[in-house]
C-alpha cells in the first residue's frame, strides 16, 4: 500500500495561523475628555448649589446658581448668581472658548463679565504659563508657541482632551485694560473618578474631574493677597513664585456637563461643602 504524501505548511502561512489563534490584546481605551463635564455647545440650563449639611431642610439655603449660555460653536459663558452677598439681580460671567492645536486642545478662559451696575467685560492676558503633566517635566506654554497659536489672549484653564491622570497648571497674568492689575492661578487637576453628590436624589455615583486651586491678585490690595490658598511671594516682584503652594478650594466638575457639581475646602471630601441639588433647562440667556 502506498504511503500518504506529507504536506509541509509554508513558514509564512504557519506564522499567519498563529497570529489568528493567539488572543488579541484589548484595544486601548481612549483617554477622557472634558466634553462630558463642561457645557460646550450645550442647551441652556441652570443648576443650584446648596450647603450639603442642610440638604434635608425644607428650604435649603442657596449658595450659588450657575447657568450656561452658548455664544457660538466652541464658545460659551458660565453665569454665576444667587450668592448670599449678591443683590438678587446681579450676576457675573466667565467667557470660555475651545482652542485646538496639533499638540493639545485646551479650554481657555478669555474674560470676566459684570452685568451691574453697568455692563463691563474684563479681558485677561497671560504673562507666564507652566504646564506639568503627571510624571513629566514642566512645559512653558508660551515658549512652545501654544499660547500664540491660541490667539495670545486669555488663559489656558483646563486641558480638554487626552487628560493625564493628573496635571498642574500655573498661570501668571494681568488684566488687559490695566497691566498693573496682576493675578496668579494655580491648580492641580485629577482625571475623572466616581464621586457621590449627596444633594441629589438618588445619590448615585457619578464621574467628576477634581480641581484643587489657589488664587492670588492685587485687585483689592496694592501689595496683593491670596483669595484662595497661600504660597511663597517673591520679595523683589511682590508676586507669587509658584512654590510652597497650599490650595484653598476643591471643585468637582460633574458628568452631564455640570461644572461646579460640588465644592469644598482644601483636603475635604466631596459632599462636605456645597453641592448641586436642582438642574433645570432654561431659555436662552
Amino acid at each position: 500500500m502506498a504511503r500518504p504524501l506529507t504536506r509541509r505548511i509554508p513558514a509564512a502561512a504557519l506564522a499567519a495561523l498563529l497570529v489568528l489563534l493567539l488572543p488579541r490584546p484589548a484595544p486601548a481605551q481612549p483617554l477622557p475628555t472634558l466634553a462630558d463635564f463642561w457645557p460646550l455647545d450645550a442647551p441652556p440650563r441652570q443648576w443650584t448649589l446648596i450647603e450639603a449639611k442642610g440638604r434635608n431642610a425644607p428650604h435649603p439655603l442657596t449658595r450659588l446658581i450657575l447657568g450656561n449660555e452658548t455664544l457660538a460653536p466652541g464658545s460659551f459663558i458660565l453665569w454665576f448668581s444667587g450668592r448670599v452677598s449678591q443683590p438678587a439681580d446681579k450676576r457675573t460671567g466667565e467667557q470660555y472658548r475651545l482652542c485646538r492645536t496639533p499638540a493639545r486642545t485646551w479650554l481657555f478662559l478669555d474674560r470676566y463679565i459684570d452685568t451691574t451696575p453697568k455692563p463691563a467685560r474684563h479681558d485677561v492676558l497671560s504673562d507666564r504659563i507652566r504646564f506639568t503633566p503627571s510624571g513629566a517635566p514642566p512645559e512653558d506654554l508660551i515658549a512652545d508657541g501654544l499660547y500664540g497659536a491660541c490667539g495670545a489672549t486669555g488663559q489656558p484653564y483646563l486641558l480638554w482632551s487626552d487628560l493625564p491622570p493628573t496635571y498642574r497648571i500655573q498661570v501668571w497674568g494681568h488684566m488687559a485694560a490695566n497691566p498693573q492689575r496682576l493675578w496668579y492661578w494655580d491648580a492641580t487637576v485629577t482625571a475623572p473618578r466616581p464621586v457621590i453628590n449627596p444633594c441629589r436624589d438618588p445619590a448615585t455615583p457619578t464621574a467628576a474631574v477634581k480641581v484643587e486651586e489657589s488664587w492670588w491678585s492685587n485687585f483689592n490690595a496694592r501689595s496683593g493677597a491670596w483669595d484662595l490658598g497661600s504660597g511663597e511671594i517673591d520679595r523683589q516682584t511682590g508676586t507669587p513664585t509658584g512654590t510652597d503652594i497650599t490650595y484653598g478650594r476643591t471643585v468637582w466638575h460633574g458628568a452631564g456637563q455640570i461644572p461646579y457639581l460640588m465644592t469644598a475646602g482644601p483636603d475635604k471630601p466631596p459632599g462636605s461643602g456645597w453641592c448641586v441639588k436642582d438642574i433645570e433647562p432654561t431659555s436662552a440667556n
